[in-house]
């Protein structure tokens, strides 16, 4: 069976570090899901033009993108595949059902990360799925590529 990571991301390259940590601890291909969430509005005209690879996009910065391809370079044996997720759920139950449409076997978390899916991780009760959190408040934005970069 193939792992599935899920990993929730706010796309700074600090929330990259868990990806990281994920990838040095893996020992074989896996499929990683970056899960970003995300408050839907309650403007008609909003949700008619809703477009979740748009919005993906937009949160993308080059500095993560750069970080990202660091990444995808220094491990390629590790990684099957790298999707993305928009989570746009209000609850526990929604987040669990994407954990399990995705077959998820594993979440790395950053325990300092506020937005949504970080906290519906940390709470998430099934005894299938390995948590692992860890927070990355010490670490400067200075900081980060160099760490990325690191075998640490």
């Amino acid at each position: 069976m193939k792992n599935n990571v899920l990993i929730p991301i706010d796309f700074t390259v600090k929330s990259l570090l868990q990806l990281k940590k994920a990838l040095q601890e893996n020992n074989e291909k896996c499929n990683y899901f970056l899960v970003k969430s995300h408050e839907l509005s309650d403007s008609i005209s909003d949700l008619l033009f809703f477009s979740r690879s748009s919005l993906l996009r937009s949160y993308s910065t080059p500095e993560f993108n750069e970080a990202l391809e660091i990444l995808k370079n220094k491990y390629p044996e590790k990684i099957q595949a790298i999707h993305f997720e928009l989570f746009t759920g209000l609850t526990l139950h929604s987040f669990e059902s994407l954990v399990e449409a995705r077959g998820i076997t594993s979440i790395y978390c950053d325990s300092s990360m506020l937005d949504k899916a970080s906290r519906f991780a940390a709470e998430l009760k099934n005894s299938k799925i390995q948590l692992n959190t860890s927070s990355t408040n010490g670490i400067v934005n200075s900081q980060v590529f160099n760490h990325l970069l690191s075998g640490q």
